[in-house]
């Protein structure tokens, strides 16, 4: 083989493994005459049910690998008549199931020789292949081609097998995206530009808010996110930046007006940077870029130029044209003024995505006045513009302020549509989320409200959380029952539900993307078809964009507005002026400008044995740590202070027999030990006759804490929850080893993995002896 094979191959890592183990010279079965089908010369194909690869010893398993002359309407099937071999050997018929393991087996009159192998069909005959099989296959077929020789395919496999082992070859057979640089949009357009170790990336969000209830003084808020920091911390308050109040609506004219100041500074950190110089004295220079500006659809219309969701051309990311229709709300009113809107219920088909050029200035035209672009975005003179994807799709606003709520008004007994249900079951529904509220595991970060009898009082994440928690399962139910919803509908709702569940996903991956693809195409034929088509508006339509929007952008809360809505809630709540509330909010973001330095600002207390001494005592947290010495878990709310660590007693929690459990637990750690020693020195099968040891435990002190820290998940226990709780936060789904056989004898039995849903009691921490 030439060394430009090596250098066409994308060989994938397995996302599983690590090693595509395309072993050479596996056993078969005895006695078995296998002909050769000519997909590939001198090669039958046979492929298994599992995603896994086969053994050695599972090639005569039928649901792994088998070779029928049943002919299946499911499975792929071969003939040496149908592929053109001219052999004389007996036709047989290879079943070929989708997405599983390829076998390949060298025809021969006695025992054949096999070798588990990733193979490809170029895609004629079996479906669903991942990335490995395909290369795996074009680098057999190269083989073949090229007359190698058997041992030579032996020593090329194996060198690629050896090659994926290596982490800076590594890539996973799906890749996944977790964050806004993972999507295309940084990855192709925008990451050149980062040239330096300390540039700043940035997030934009605009939105209008009122201070008060029925009022008309809008005030827009500008809003920064700094992307470089993890996700955890991103949104900590002292790490956003209030960048401006507007004394106006987003949706005015006139906003670049006010925008202007920023946008050329912006403009000067992208193409100048700036130099800051340290406390140690070196001087440091960066850059900014701005990635993505975002907001709710009518913030974003005015920053785009574009002339709203209510104009002809409403879509600013796509070329939709709309429909005047009369509004569901005026046809079921009698009399009165009519009232008319645009809907996008479009085509079955894409339309036409808007280019980077609608939004400039061109030698031909400014913007794309013809389809709905005013003019050119001074958005559009930044470097890491790309694009309509630029300004970004809130999953906030879009699915928890607009479509869940339309969702809703659709089970309304007079909406006219196949999910609408009586007001008995809609009650019935809103009962049993109240209900459930108490019962819901402490991870859950949402609010279960009455949307029923309270639809105004319910916040956008709550309309959200119904829909997604709710909408699979009651709403599910309900549209089962009823005689109006057949199993398009339901299979249609259950397609929207997926999507927006993905979309709101902290990680997501190619598989999640196709099926997001999938989902909303279903979706749309559906309520293009069978939904009044003044019931399709723009947030609807939108939802057609969520898949495009996941591959440039990356996951759904990574580019969420939902930092902005809770600082628009921080400065509403303190704006009391109703004469001058422009100078009101001026006064408090400098005030929360002021809080936020004096969070970061460094306390030197090198010298000062007071402060010392109050920060020591107010340490109420224990890190659990990792071999690598990484704290993976903490333990929070320490009953003691860190001066008096370990002095609770486990006497204290007679009740909970927590000193039995600790001294069985050492007793089973020795046991172990014992165990190894005993494998180690006499063999595998030897046999345990003792029990497991009393062990006395000298120190009988121990750290108690009532709350866990993981994964950026807080976890609470029996003694955290007291009256005042509405709802136990103790339940919790935990994988632990467990000894299969606990009073088995036999020396070789393993712990294996066990998933169990409980509740915690208390956290503690013991020491014994250093462990």
């Amino acid at each position: 083989t030439s060394s430009q094979h090596y250098e066409q191959m994308e060989v994938d890592n397995n996302q599983s493994g690590g090693d595509l183990r395309a072993r050479v010279g596996a056993e078969a079965e005895e006695n078995t005459d296998v002909t050769r089908a000519s997909v590939v010369n001198n090669f039958t194909i046979a492929i298994g049910s599992s995603d896994t690869f086969m053994d050695d010893d599972s090639l005569s398993n039928s649901e792994e690998a088998s070779v029928s002359n049943d002919k299946s309407s499911s499975d792929h099937e071969f003939t040496d008549e149908a592929s053109g071999n001219d052999d004389d050997s007996e036709n047989e018929t290879f079943t070929i199931r989708n997405k599983a393991n390829i076998i390949i087996t060298e025809s021969s009159n006695g025992t054949a020789t096999s070798d588990p192998i990733n193979f490809d069909l170029d895609g004629a005959h079996v479906c669903d292949l991942s990335k490995i099989e395909q290369k795996s296959i074009q680098l057999l077929t190269m083989l073949e081609e090229g007359g190698v020789t058997r041992e030579m395919q032996r020593e090329v496999f194996k060198f690629f097998n050896d090659w994926l082992q290596d982490e800076q070859f590594a890539e996973n057979d799906c890749a996944s995206m977790s964050d806004i640089f993972d999507g295309a949009a940084f990855q192709e357009e925008q990451k050149h530009l980062f040239d330096g170790p300390h540039d700043i990336a940035l997030a934009l969000f605009v939105d209008s808010f009122s201070p008060f209830k029925r009022s008309k003084i809008s005030l827009t808020i500008v809003h920064f996110i700094v992307l470089n920091y993890h996700p955890s911390e991103r949104y900590l308050e002292q790490n956003m930046l209030l960048s401006a109040i507007l004394p106006m609506g987003a949706k005015k004219d006139n906003i670049f007006s006010l925008l202007s100041p920023l946008l050329k500074e912006l403009e000067q950190l992208q193409n100048v940077g700036i130099c800051v110089q340290g406390i140690d004295g070196k001087t440091i220079f960066s850059k900014a870029h701005l990635l993505i500006v975002s907001g709710d659809i009518p913030g974003v219309a005015a920053l785009c130029n574009h002339q709203g969701h209510q104009s002809k051309y409403g879509c600013r990311t796509c070329k939709i044209s709309t429909e005047r229709l009369e509004g569901p709300a005026s046809l079921r009113r009698r009399g009165g003024r009519k009232g008319y809107a645009q809907y996008f219920f479009g085509s079955e088909f894409e339309d036409d995505l808007r280019e980077k050029t609608d939004f400039q200035k061109t030698d031909v035209q400014d913007g794309d006045p013809d389809f709905g672009i005013r003019g050119s975005t001074p958005f559009s003179q930044f470097k890491t513009f790309h694009g309509p994807f630029f300004f970004g799709l809130d999953e906030f606003h879009l699915l928890g302020a607009n479509l869940a709520p339309h969702i809703w008004t659709m089970t309304a007994p007079d909406s006219s549509t196949v999910f609408s249900l009586a007001n008995g079951t809609r009650k019935k529904i809103d009962q049993a989320l109240i209900k459930s509220s108490l019962t819901l595991p402490p991870t859950f970060d949402g609010c279960l409200k009455d949307v029923f009898t309270r639809p105004g009082h319910a916040r956008s994440v709550d309309w959200l959380d119904m829909f997604l928690y709710a909408g699979p399962t009651l709403l599910y139910e309900s549209f089962q029952a009823s005689s109006k919803c057949d199993d398009e509908a339901l299979s249609a709702f259950i397609a929207l539900v997926t999507a927006c569940s993905i979309f709101v996903e902290w990680e997501v991956t190619d598989n999640d993307i196709e099926l997001v693809t999938r989902s909303v195409k279903k979706w749309h034929i559906f309520a293009r078809n069978r939904l009044p088509h003044n019931l399709y508006t723009a947030n609807m339509h939108y939802i057609r964009h969520l898949a495009l929007v996941l591959k440039k952008l990356g996951p759904g809360p990574s580019i969420s507005a939902r930092s902005m809505e809770r600082m628009i809630g921080l400065i509403s709540r303190r704006i009391k002026s109703r004469s001058k509330p422009e100078a009101n909010a001026s006064n408090i973001m400098y005030k929360v400008a002021q809080h936020r330095y004096f969070k970061n600002i460094i306390i030197d207390v090198e010298n000062s044995e007071n402060i010392k001494k109050k920060l020591f005592q107010d340490i109420s947290s224990y890190g659990i740590k990792n071999d690598d010495g990484e704290t993976i878990m903490e333990i929070w709310n320490i009953d003691h202070g860190s001066e008096r660590m370990m002095d609770t007693h486990i006497n204290e929690y007679d009740h909970w027999n927590l000193m039995d459990h600790l001294q069985n637990y050492w007793g089973r750690e020795l046991q172990k030990q014992q165990r190894a020693a005993t494998v180690a020195g006499q063999g595998s099968r030897q046999r345990w006759k003792e029990s497991i040891p009393r062990v006395v435990l000298e120190n009988q002190k121990i750290l108690v804490g009532t709350q866990l820290y993981k994964d950026g998940d807080v976890f609470d226990c029996e003694l955290y929850c007291h009256g005042a709780k509405k709802r136990p936060t103790n339940l919790i789904k935990c994988s632990i080893p467990v000894d299969p056989n606990p009073f088995s004898q036999d020396l070789s039995l393993a712990s294996r993995w066990g998933v169990f849903f409980g509740e915690v009691l208390m956290y503690f921490v013991h020491s014994k002896n250093g462990e």
